[in-house]
């Protein structure tokens, strides 16, 4: 998946001979607090809520773009550099540029993470496994082979190195409720079980923390 697949051109840009109170009326309308602005596709930045407030009403926007940020994501971009841009740029929307660095879209907070959700499969029914392995001893191949000798399948795996960098922190979903007999057959291989989330035990709890992530996003 690219950047310029999580494009929704549902709200527009600015364009410089639009005023401070137009731009103000659209980001109340569409309950950002920045949007764009282009010029003949050229992407000029994002103008803030800040800084308008700051300003004349009746002030065309093309005096403040020297006062602009200028974040962007190229749309063809993996979908990891979304998350990675996402994560260290707190931006509640990010234009989308094509590789001759014209304008073509944005993507907001909710698109981010609604695409995270689907990217890690985790509204797809199954369960999860979180294993400490030794790095010496660390086989993807091997671990998705238990998975699988057990009639199921890894839907997604996540690693992660603890800060020692001596212990692999794997995170996988599966696509079974019951992993009563993968967890035996991890124990018999000498795998460390961190911990384990059955979608039966969990299913209330996780489903009512997303919804309240979307109600806080939507507000």
């Amino acid at each position: 998946m690219q950047a310029g697949q999580l494009i929704k051109n549902n709200i527009p840009p600015l364009i410089p001979s639009d005023t401070v109170s137009k731009a103000l009326q659209w980001m109340d309308f569409f309950k950002v607090d920045m949007l764009p602005l282009i010029s003949h596709k050229k992407y000029l930045g994002l103008i803030n809520k800040k800084l308008l407030i700051e300003s004349d009403l009746q002030m065309p926007l093309q005096q403040l773009h020297h006062d602009l940020t200028h974040p962007y994501l190229i749309e063809s971009q993996h979908i990891y550099d979304v998350f990675a841009y996402a994560a260290n740029h707190h931006f509640s929307l990010l234009p989308v540029l094509n590789q001759k660095q014209e304008y073509v879209g944005l993507i907001t907070k909710q698109d981010i993470i609604a695409s995270f959700a689907s990217f890690k499969s985790l509204q797809v029914p199954g369960s999860i496994v979180v294993l400490q392995v030794p790095l010496k001893d660390y086989q993807l191949s091997h671990i998705i082979q238990i998975i699988e000798s057990n009639d199921a399948n890894a839907l997604n795996v996540d690693v992660q190195i603890l800060p020692d960098f001596e212990i692999a922190e794997v995170t996988i979903k599966i696509n079974r409720i019951d992993l009563s007999r993968i967890e035996s057959a991890f124990y018999r291989h000498n795998y460390v079980i961190k911990s384990l989330y059955h979608k039966s035990q969990y299913a209330d709890e996780l489903n009512s923390r997303y919804d309240s992530l979307m109600n806080y996003l939507n507000m």
